[in-house]
């Protein structure tokens, strides 16, 4: 049987399913009248109904396969050098799952900075509400980050990243309810404080969830959705996420980008050609 690559099946999952199939293949034969399984109605072009019972059973099996699919084996990992580290390719539907099993307000919050708002671990504690600006033109957000990453010896540069305006409100309502002035801290926590509130929240998504892949989220993962969303999923220009997201290059982007699927690409081209 095939197996999506990006799937882990374990060998449980594998048993149940062939068993699934393997059990329901003789009904299926009995109740379509066709010892191939196969119901004349599907075979020909006569108008033989099918009973309903045969379709009831097909349909039990696809929501059972479907139910463990989905239940166990829908992140995509990528191995590191370390042991028992991966990669996490997180969806917008996963980042969703892990925001709900956040403890509070503030881990959140936490969440939707780095995977919303592109923030590394370490500068989402810089972060005080005097640093949200509307532009100009009033419809829109930005977050001052003071101090990004050194990547040449001379400090960290500050930048101003892109701030939804959903995370905007969020912020200000988190600011109102915990009684923040401008200067504080929006998050009064250290960066290994911030790291280890993303690898709870995830262990408990894990629970949550019953997928266990949960537990290799890090912070770092956030990010890697944020600049996933942007280059891949919506193609925008790769010099605007550079400066929204603090990267000096497209070398220093390229590492967390994965593969587009087949749609993405068929989509850009598609765009292509009509313009």
């Amino acid at each position: 049987m095939w197996w999506p690559h990006n799937w882990r099946v374990t060998l449980a999952g594998k048993a149940f399913i062939s068993t699934v199939l393997t059990f329901g293949a003789p009904i299926r034969s009995r109740l379509a009248d066709d010892p191939q399984g196969v119901p004349v109605c599907l075979r020909t072009r006569k108008q033989t109904p099918c009973s309903p019972r045969f379709f009831g059973l097909v349909t039990a099996e696809y929501v059972a396969i479907s139910v463990v699919l989905s239940w166990k084996y829908g992140m995509r990992l990528e191995a590191t050098a370390k042991e028992d580290e991966y990669q996490v390719w997180m969806t917008d539907g996963e980042l969703s799952e892990l925001r709900r099993a956040a403890a509070n307000h503030r881990d959140d919050l936490i969440i939707q900075l780095g995977g919303s708002v592109g923030l590394r671990a370490f500068e989402i504690p810089q972060i005080r509400p005097k640093h949200v600006k509307r532009t100009e033109d009033g419809e829109h957000y930005r977050l001052r980050v003071p101090e990004g990453k050194d990547t040449s010896g001379n400090g960290g540069k500050p930048r101003d990243a892109y701030l939804p305006r959903d995370v905007e409100g969020d912020i200000h309502r988190y600011q109102n309810a915990e009684d923040i002035s401008r200067h504080e801290p929006l998050v009064d926590l250290t960066e290994r404080g911030v790291r280890d509130v993303v690898k709870r929240t995830a262990k408990q998504a894990a629970e949550e969830t019953g997928d266990a892949d949960f537990r290799y989220v890090s912070s770092h993962d956030l990010r890697r959705r944020f600049a996933q969303r942007l280059l891949v999923d919506r193609q925008m220009n790769p010099r605007v996420v550079m400066q929204v997201g603090g990267w000096d290059s497209f070398q220093a982007i390229e590492p967390y980008l994965n593969a587009p699927t087949p749609e993405i690409v068929n989509e850009a081209f598609e765009k292509a050609e009509q313009t």
